[in-house]
């Protein structure tokens, strides 16, 4: 039994109904459920009410950056190309109760801020530069290349660093110190691949 509102005189009173439970799942996608009070008489939707609610807000970092030791423009350099930013530090701002906070991406680039929601009313501000937990690149000529970006979804999120682009001073600076960020991070992930119990690099 649910309420109802009796239109007449702006009151609820009881509708004998039947809640129905829709759930929808495909794998690699979060679920989707929700319940609807269909009243037993008319049929009529009286109610809806999602059934799954998310909690946590998470995505992915990238950037851009060379794929060998010489930037694109140099007689040996080589074509740019996107890879994911593992151990980064995200900085993030809840627009709407300003609630803050900060979280590094795994190995992979992910990364879960917990216990907030994002929608496009309410989203959350998320700030990147290339400083994380094992790497700190400081652009000695100039600013620090640095990106904002607004989430408006709980799950899915891209955060691409893209320095060719973006940001202020001259393009080689900024590609630099992606391939900076990059390369000292891949060169202690192989350390640890070859000895895990080597913690020079942490």
């Amino acid at each position: 039994i649910d309420q109802i509102r009796a239109t007449a005189a702006r009151s609820r009173r009881p509708a004998l109904t039947w809640r129905i439970f829709a759930l929808w799942e495909d794998a690699g996608v979060a679920p989707d459920a929700i319940v609807y009070s269909i009243d037993a008489k008319s049929g009529a939707v009286l109610a809806r009410e999602d059934a799954v609610h998310a909690l946590d807000v998470d995505g992915q970092v990238t950037s851009v950056s060379t794929a060998g030791l010489y930037p694109p423009d140099h007689p040996l350099g080589t074509a740019t190309e996107t890879t994911a930013m593992p151990g980064i530090t995200v900085e993030w701002l809840e627009d709407l109760t300003g609630a803050s906070g900060f979280v590094h991406t795994d190995e992979n680039g992910n990364f879960t801020i917990p216990g907030v929601q994002a929608s496009a009313g309410a989203p959350i501000t998320v700030t990147v530069d290339y400083s994380g937990k094992f790497t700190n690149v400081d652009n000695k000529h100039g600013s620090d290349f640095s990106l904002s970006e607004s989430l408006t979804q709980d799950t899915g999120n891209l955060v691409a660093m893209d320095p060719a682009r973006q940001g202020l001073g001259p393009v080689a600076e900024r590609l630099a110190q992606a391939n900076a960020y990059r390369w000292v991070n891949a060169l202690r992930q192989y350390t640890k691949q070859i000895n895990p119990g080597d913690t020079s690099a942490d």
